[in-house]
């Protein structure tokens, strides 16, 4: 049985995701962040899910052009939603609401620090060392340390960089508590609106 030039085109195009989904999967498991990092599996299956859905042309061929590329679309919907929109926004979401806990635990430890500080300040730099992963994800380890050292060394409270350092951490708290929990927020914009506008062209074609 010979193979037409549109099952090989179907074929190949299968194929050529399969390994692009691998090799984005493998750039996403090298990132310094540890919150993108957790997205390479669904990377990963993505890129399957999408081209067994290209392969199922082969069975259930459609119609027209428009048929063929509106099955596509879908196909890139679907598969995106299933394996990384909905699974990733909830692993997001997770991780953010952990960091979170441990930001706001580490600013409460500060404010204690004015009105307490030899307790308080050891507490603070027993939490530093068991959080200092969530503070260099964040980027605030720098700051933290620093006035670890500056108290340490004047065994008081330093206020000014006190201030400073209460007004970063609850920057930092602020900007996870905002962040979106989308995987890719702009490519579920461009999806959205390629589904939508294809969408559109199906109802304008049963309108004749």
């Amino acid at each position: 049985m010979s193979i037409s030039f549109q099952d090989l085109s179907v074929v190949l195009t299968s194929s050529a995701f399969v390994i692009i989904a691998l090799l984005l999967g493998w750039k996403i498991r090298r990132s310094e962040s540890e919150r993108v990092k957790l997205l390479w599996k669904f990377v990963v299956i993505n890129g399957l899910l999408f081209s067994i859905g290209l392969l199922l042309l082969l069975v259930v061929l459609p119609e027209s052009l428009l048929n063929m590329i509106s099955w596509i679309v879908y196909d890139l919907v679907i598969s995106y939603v299933i394996s990384v929109e909905m699974p990733g926004y909830l692993k997001l979401s997770l991780y953010d609401e952990n960091q979170l806990k441990k930001l706001e635990n580490l600013r409460s430890k500060l404010i204690e620090m004015r009105y307490s500080f030899d307790k308080s300040f050891e507490d603070l730099k027993k939490d530093l060392q068991e959080n200092a992963f969530v503070l260099k994800e964040e980027k605030i380890d720098d700051l933290l340390n620093k006035f670890v050292v500056v108290c340490d060394r004047i065994k008081n409270l330093d206020v000014s960089l006190w201030s400073l350092t209460l007004e970063e951490i609850t920057e930092r708290i602020n900007n996870v508590s905002k962040r979106s929990k989308h995987p890719f927020p702009k490519l579920i914009d461009i999806i959205s609106l390629a589904g939508l506008s294809f969408l559109l062209a199906q109802f304008l074609k049963l309108l004749g």
